[in-house]
Order: C-alpha cells, then sequence, then structure tokens
C-alpha cells in the first residue's frame, strides 16, 4: 500500500524534469509515480491528438450578417510518462536505494477524479447539485464545451474534450497554434495512502505522586474529584507528569482526534492509581445508599473517566516499587486522501508536435455536397483487464434532414477499443444523436451482481462527431488490502488467515475472498464490482495461528477503508527486571525460573534467567505478550548455589512486580502477600495471625494484619535456613455481631494468600 510517511522523492530523468514517488509501505521494491503535468496525447501514427474543423457556410445559402463560418476543436489530453523515463527512473532508484533488483515503478491508482478544460473565454461547467451535468454557457469566443467530467482514472487519465466555437473563437486560436495556447486544463485526481504513525509517551515520577498524597494522611482520608484533577494538572505544570507527542511526517491535523483520546486513558490510568470511589459526600434526603451506587455507575458509563466531580475517593495501598518503571506508549496509524491538482497549458503545437498547420486545421467549404457527411468515431474508456470487460455493445441513432432514423451498432472490445464509421453523419440536420450502451463482464476474472449492466431503455442525448462510453459510470468496483505491518511477529504467530466479505445492503451480492498471510506474503487484495449507488458494508474476519498450535480468532470487523493493517494481536508487552542485590560475593551461580499462564486465552510462558559472576552486575528482563493486560501476576523461583558449595532454592512466589530484587538476601527471605476482595455481609474485617518458628536457629516472628475489603498486606521473614518456609496461619472473620469465627492455626508455605470473605461453614 502506498506509504506517505517518507514524503515524496524527486527522480531526475533529464535537464528540465523529475519523476516524483511514494514508496510502498511493506514492499522495499514497489514504488508508485505522480503523474506528468497535462499535455496533449498522442494518436497511434504518433501525432497530437488535437484538431481544429473550421467549418465554412455557402455564402449563398445564408443571409446577410449572418454567421459564416463555425468551428469544431477535438482534443485528447493525459498525463503519461514515455517509458524510457520510467525505465530511467526505476534504474536510479535501485541505485539510490541499493536495491537487489529493479523496482517497480506503477501509476498510482486514483479513487476519483475530475478534469477540467479553459478555452479562450470560456471553462467546463461545475456538475449541478445533483451530479448532473450543467449547461453550457456560450461566450462571445466559445459556443459549447463537450467533454466527460471525469478522467479515466487508470492508465495515462486520458480525458476527452470538443468544443464548437463561432468564427471570432476560431480565427483566434488557429492564430495561437505555435507558442502558448489559450487552452488550459486542469486536473483533480484523489487518491490513498497509509499515514505516519502518531505515538504519545508519558514518563510518570510516581514517586513524587506517592509522596504528594501521603502527606494528607494525618487529616481526611477523603478526596474531592476536582482536587484530584487539580493536582494532576499541577503535576504536568511541574514536569513531574511529562507526555511526549511525536506525529511521522505529515497528516499532524488528522491526529487530533487520536490525540485527545491518548490523554484522556494517560489521565484516567494516573487516576485509577491512586484512589477508588466512594459515596458522595453529601447526600440528598430521601436517597439511598443503593441510589448513590445506581447513580454513580450511571455516571461512569457517561463520562468514561471518573464518577463526576460531586463524588468522593479514598486513597488505594500503592507499592511505589512497582510503579517505577511503568510508562505508557500509545500509537495509531490509519489511511488518508491525498488530492493532487495537475495543471497546463498546451504549447508548441506545432514546433513541437511533429504536424503541420494544414494538418492540425481542416477547413471544409458547406458549398461541397461531399462533406456534408462526415465519419463518426465511438471509443470506450474502459479498464479492460481490471474490471473484467470481455466486450461492450453501443446503439447510437440520429436524425437526417429529412425525419429518417439512421442507426449504427458497433460493438468494442479490449483489441478494438474504438470504432469509425466513415460519412455517415449528415450534418445538415445537425450534430445531435443519442445512444445507450451495454457493457458485458467475463465470468471467471472480477466477481460481480451479474454478467453485464446497461443504460437502461432510455436513450442519451449528446452532440458532436465522437463519443466517448465511460464504463464505470454503469458500476462501481472495489479493491479491499490487507497487509501486516513491518516486525510483525511471524515468530509467535507464523500464519494469519484474512477472510475478506463485502455484502450490499439490499442483498443483492456478497462477495468472500480469504488469503493466508506468512511472512513470505505479508498482504493479499481482492477486487469485485457492484451496481453504482448500491450501498454495501465491507467486513473482515482474522485468525492468528500460533507456532505452539493455538489460535487467536476475531469476530467480524467493519473496515472503514479499502486497507486493513494486520497488527500483533497480542500487543501489550509486560516485561520484568531482575537484578542482583545485596552482597554478591557469595554468589557462584543464580539461576530465577519465571512462569505465566493464562488458561482462558491458552497462554502458557516460561523462562529463566541466570546470573554469575561475570554478568552479576548487569539487569535481566523477561517479556510475555499479555492477552488480558490486567492478568499481569506470574510466579518465580530462586536457586542459588554459594561459593562454598551451598545450594539453595525457594519456593515458587507469586507477584506482579515488573522490577524483581534477586540474591542472595531475597532467597533467605520469605515474602508473603495477602489480600481480600469484597467481604461477605455482617463481616467487617478479617484478622491474619502469621507466625513461622525455627527452633534449630532460634528464630520465632509472628504479626497480625486486620484486613477490611479490597485491601492487601506484605509480611517479610528473614530466614537462618532458606529450606524451611513453613509458616502458620491463624484466620479471624470480625463480624458486626460480636461473634467472631476463627480457623487456624493452619500450616501453608505458599507466598500469596487470598484471604477468604467468610469463615468456612462448620462441618
Amino acid at each position: 500500500m502506498l506509504y506517505l510517511g517518507n514524503g515524496v522523492t524527486q527522480i531526475r530523468v533529464d535537464e528540465n524534469r523529475a519523476l516524483s514517488v511514494f514508496p510502498d509501505f511493506s514492499d522495499p521494491t514497489q514504488f508508485y509515480y505522480l503523474p506528468n503535468f497535462p499535455h496533449v496525447a498522442k494518436m497511434i501514427d504518433g501525432t497530437p491528438a488535437i484538431r481544429l474543423l473550421v467549418y465554412r457556410e455557402d455564402l449563398d445559402t445564408v443571409a446577410e450578417n449572418a454567421e459564416d463560418a463555425v468551428a469544431f476543436l477535438s482534443l485528447d489530453v493525459d498525463l503519461s510518462w514515455e517509458p524510457d523515463v520510467i525505465d530511467r527512473a526505476a534504474s536510479r532508484l535501485r541505485a539510490e536505494n541499493n536495491l537487489e533488483q529493479k523496482p517497480r515503478l506503477t501509476p498510482i491508482f486514483f479513487r476519483s477524479g475530475a478534469v477540467k478544460l479553459m478555452l479562450l473565454d470560456a471553462v467546463t461547467p461545475e456538475p449541478t447539485a445533483t451530479g448532473t451535468p450543467a449547461t453550457p454557457v456560450a461566450t462571445e469566443f466559445v459556443a459549447k464545451i463537450m467533454g466527460a467530467g471525469s478522467p479515466s482514472l487508470y492508465g495515462d487519465n486520458r480525458a476527452i474534450f470538443q468544443a464548437k466555437l463561432p468564427k471570432k473563437g476560431a480565427a483566434a486560436l488557429q492564430g495561437a497554434l505555435d507558442g502558448v495556447t489559450p487552452i488550459g486544463v486542469v486536473y483533480t485526481l484523489t487518491f490513498a495512502g497509509l499515514q505516519p504513525a502518531f505515538n504519545v509517551k508519558a514518563h510518570v515520577d510516581w514517586q513524587k505522586i506517592y509522596d504528594h498524597w501521603s502527606e494528607r494522611e494525618g487529616g481526611s482520608f477523603l478526596f474531592v474529584e476536582i482536587d484530584i484533577q487539580k493536582s494532576i494538572d499541577k503535576f504536568v505544570e511541574d514536569k513531574i507528569i511529562t507526555i511526549d507527542v511525536t506525529v511521522e511526517g505529515v497528516g499532524e491535523e488528522a491526529m487530533d482526534a487520536e490525540r485527545e483520546k491518548a490523554m484522556t486513558a494517560i489521565r484516567q490510568l494516573i487516576f485509577e492509581k491512586f484512589f477508588e470511589a466512594t459515596l458522595k459526600r453529601e447526600d440528598s434526603a430521601g436517597n439511598s445508599t443503593v441510589d448513590n451506587v445506581v447513580d454513580g455507575l450511571a455516571s461512569v458509563a457517561k463520562n468514561g473517566l471518573t464518577l463526576g466531580m460531586g463524588y468522593s475517593y479514598s486513597r488505594k495501598e500503592v507499592n511505589v516499587e512497582e510503579l517505577r518503571s511503568l510508562d505508557l506508549d500509545w500509537s495509531a496509524r490509519k489511511a488518508t486522501e491525498r488530492t493532487i491538482y495537475p495543471q497546463a497549458h498546451m504549447h508548441n503545437l506545432l514546433t513541437d508536435g511533429g504536424i503541420t498547420r494544414e494538418q492540425l486545421v481542416t477547413i471544409v467549404d458547406g458549398a461541397d455536397d461531399l462533406w456534408k457527411v462526415l465519419p463518426f468515431r465511438v471509443d470506450a474508456a474502459a479498464a479492460w483487464e481490471q474490471d473484467g470487460i470481455v466486450g461492450i455493445e453501443v446503439l447510437i441513432e440520429y436524425d437526417d434532414d429529412d425525419g429518417n432514423a439512421h442507426t449504427w451498432n458497433p460493438f468494442l472490445t479490449k483489441d478494438a477499443p474504438s470504432a469509425t464509421k466513415r460519412e455517415w453523419m449528415d450534418r445538415r440536420g445537425g450534430n445531435g444523436f443519442r445512444y445507450r450502451y451495454k457493457v458485458s463482464f467475463q465470468d471467471d476474472t472480477v466477481p460481480g451482481p451479474r454478467a453485464s449492466v446497461d443504460t437502461g431503455a432510455d436513450w442519451i442525448v449528446h452532440e458532436g462527431t465522437v463519443l466517448v462510453v465511460h464504463p464505470r459510470e454503469l458500476y462501481d468496483t472495489h479493491e479491499l488490502e490487507v497487509a501486516t505491518i513491518p516486525g510483525f511477529p511471524y515468530d509467535r504467530f507464523p500464519a494469519v488467515q484474512a477472510v475478506l466479505r463485502y455484502r450490499t445492503e439490499d442483498g443483492s451480492f456478497e462477495h468472500y475472498e480469504d488469503g493466508v498471510l506468512s511472512a513470505a506474503k505479508t498482504s493479499f487484495s481482492t477486487r469485485f464490482r457492484v451496481d453504482q449507488g448500491v450501498p454495501g458494508q465491507r467486513e473482515l474476519r482474522l485468525a492468528y495461528i500460533g507456532a505452539e498450535g493455538r489460535r487467536v480468532e476475531t469476530p467480524w470487523m467493519p473496515m472503514p477503508q479499502d486497507e486493513w493493517v494486520v497488527e500483533d494481536p497480542e500487543g501489550d508487552t509486560f516485561t520484568v527486571r531482575a537484578l542482583v542485590a545485596g552482597d554478591r560475593k557469595n554468589v557462584a551461580n543464580l539461576i530465577v525460573d519465571l512462569e505465566y499462564q493464562d488458561a482462558e486465552h491458552g497462554i502458557f510462558e516460561s523462562g529463566t534467567l541466570q546470573f554469575d559472576p561475570q554478568n552479576i552486575a548487569t539487569p535481566q528482563t523477561w517479556s510475555i505478550h499479555l492477552a488480558d493486560p490486567t492478568r499481569r501476576r506470574y510466579r518465580y523461583r530462586m536457586t542459588m548455589i554459594s561459593t562454598d558449595g551451598e545450594f539453595i532454592q525457594t519456593g515458587w512466589i507469586a507477584t506482579d512486580a515488573t522490577t524483581l530484587p534477586v540474591g542472595e538476601v531475597y532467597v533467605r527471605r520469605l515474602t508473603v502477600q495477602l489480600a481480600t476482595g469484597v467481604l461477605a455481609p455482617h463481616v467487617e474485617a478479617v484478622e491474619v495471625l502469621l507466625a513461622y518458628h525455627d527452633a534449630a536457629h532460634e528464630l520465632h516472628q509472628e504479626q497480625s494484619f486486620r484486613l477490611g475489603p479490597n485491601a492487601n498486606a506484605e509480611w517479610t521473614v528473614q530466614l537462618a535456613d532458606a529450606g524451611r518456609r513453613d509458616y502458620q496461619v491463624t484466620m479471624t472473620w470480625i463480624m458486626d455481631d460480636g461473634f467472631n469465627p476463627k480457623v487456624g492455626p493452619t500450616t501453608r508455605n505458599d507466598t500469596f494468600l487470598a484471604v477468604p470473605s467468610k469463615a468456612p461453614e462448620q462441618g
């Protein structure tokens, strides 16, 4: 897919011209070039596709002072580059980018476009509000401009015009054929490209934030929402919270919405780390507790960030060590549209065109009956292979001066895209005609709802001696593309199955296409057509095939655009940094085993970090990919061999800390974490008594904790014998009726205690 992030590259192709190219997002050998400036197209014989036909009346047949001459200008323009220019540009790109092979240069695919002709004092009329062609307005020098308002939108973007000029306009144009002519062409072309990444990073000094709110413990534990928000704003002002915003390359104005979303997410995360909501500080008379809770939940759903300015909060118990290395990283990437306006005046038609004035200007004498019947030509501006068109059947009629209808029915194909009938149209009856046509498609190329489309039973009225039919006026084409981002983790997901689906809203057409993305094939696309003006929905479903056999599947997802970038489905990465702390001289070898499991999402990851005297001073990291960012708890086990040969091993220890201190002092330490959830009705708190006894080393340590709902605590014992890790637990549930059931003491050796919300039933 075309990538806008690196900007456009200018490739000098000769002394006065440069070719502008964009790179592809994922293929280093693919480039897309911008069109040339508008110029007169070439005919098959290489001469310019422009002719001025001057018709001079027989003076014996016109009234005195009546217009005795009229001219018809036929002009084809395009935006083509010479093939040798494209080849030279490809060679230079290969050399400048050190590519192993010559890159592919293809024209940009334009999604929409228009072209306008400026001739003397007239210009192509703008379409009406309903999209129908506007009625041309005659000027002093131009009677009428005729021609399609859209270029072909493929290949050279050819456009064909005709104009009718009075005698004064014909004389002015004929006198300006050598030099800059009063013929100007302006294109408007729109294409799509992938916009550069937008990135927001936040760095937070958690210690200062922790200290700021800890100072209020001596007073009220309640914090009002407006005070919290003011404190956060002050943290940003004092650089305690710093936010770096980066937008690569162009398109910064398109990222405002994403930037605001990122700022809201950062503020919400900081808020939730330190506070939890209580009820309102003041309740209106008659409001119950249930009403307050329901109102609070409704406010959360509405505001998205907090419960609202009228609510109060209590500070959470926070382990600042776990927050020290937490940085926030938010990014987005999407496709966007760009519009260009190639424009130029036609010039030097005689000196540079290889054509004489006599060849360019044809004068027809109305007195000669031979020239009263002129040839008629019909052309097809069709994407034959791209749209799978097998043929176009055209039916043309006109009435002669006697009222007799003349019919011609040419059939156009890829090999014969133009047809001419010589001496067919009698100009004495005027230059008006009517037509209709039908486009037939191949069965096995581009899928569509039907084998052919047509203009209908009504005739289309037109004027001139050249008819150009545009098949895409009858249908719309879509090309959907799916590609993985650079650096996609194919080591974890060797294959991604993508299924594309398009459905029209009226149910008249459905199209499915599936493909497998891999390191060898990072993208695939599908092309199809639908009836013009029939709305539909693009959808995508992905199945990530893991290296260990697991599957991560998505539901059907709407595609806002024709391109979709496939990213890592487990893009949230959790990194643990382990460092050896304390006295290191007794450590001969230290092994840290780590395990993480998320059974719901089928994830199990393990790792081992090993320290010895050569690397003991260097921290080591272990990273895992999270399917659920809230599930961060893992477990680890330390095994140490001392310099005198002692073997010491801890049990498995559960934690969610991002910084993991290890070493002899931690191998000989027992750390137990306690946590409560929502307590059962009538339970005010739970008292937990922890006791450790090592009679051989005369080590005895006890500590009691009183835990309320959703509380956490930690108990630490420095062991004399690292292998003795059994301890006793006694739990007492404090009831509001004074009857306090107790369980224990029981012997445990795990490092994480989930305290039950109520006492177990007595048998």
